[in-house]
């Protein structure tokens, strides 16, 4: 490529940029004090089905921050019920941080995408209102060549709150991970542990 050429590409580059065309710069939490709580809030795959309490995501989560990780994962959850449980459990422990990893179970049983995004966000509001930050983890459709649906990304830039949107997909599509079909063993376990603490470091938010 010669000089001219790159000049326009670079032209092109910050041109884009400006326009705010695919340079997003990513969506972070909050740096968090040494002494913050992180709430980890969902379903079977934060209870850690398939693995040992010690080895769940939250446990393996602590061991790797330094922080007081709250495993508030309840097997068979759906997000209706996630919805009800939450300001409990926001008010019994006023976590710093809320890791939200929810909707498996409701596409399992067909409860509609509708009402899976209306739950999801009031729950993601519910925790703004209570100075809680979110990082949440999308959930494949369970499909043969399944993805996330597009509800994960559009409730994350409707709040402004940053978002994993692979990891789970990733795990659950990796034979070395799981345990069955649906849950991850210890391997997984870790690993999701390990993606979510570097998201954190990625983004400053660790002490």
């Amino acid at each position: 490529m010669n000089k001219l050429a790159k000049a326009h590409a670079v032209s092109l580059i910050i041109i884009t940029c400006l326009l705010g065309i695919g340079c997003q710069k990513e969506v972070c939490t909050d740096p968090l004090f040494p002494d913050a709580v992180i709430l980890a809030f969902g379903d079977s795959l934060t209870s850690g089905i398939g693995a040992d309490r010690e080895t769940d995501y939250p446990a393996i989560l602590e061991e790797l921050t330094g922080l007081r990780v709250i495993n508030a994962g309840v097997s068979g959850e759906t997000t209706d019920r996630g919805l009800q449980r939450l300001p409990e459990e926001l008010e019994s422990f006023s976590p710093e941080l809320l890791i939200l990893l929810e909707g498996g179970n409701d596409m399992l049983r067909r409860k509609g995408l509708d009402s899976l995004r209306n739950n999801l966000e009031q729950m993601v509001v519910i925790a703004q209102e209570n100075n809680t930050q979110v990082l949440m983890l999308a959930v494949p459709e369970p499909k043969l060549t399944a993805s996330p649906p597009d509800l994960y990304e559009e409730i994350a830039e409707a709040t402004g709150i940053p978002l994993m949107s692979d990891i789970v997909t990733d795990l659950q599509f990796d034979r070395q991970y799981k345990s069955d079909p649906i849950h991850l063993n210890e391997a997984g376990y870790r690993r999701l542990a390990e993606a979510i603490f570097q998201k954190l470091d990625d983004c400053g938010s660790l002490p």
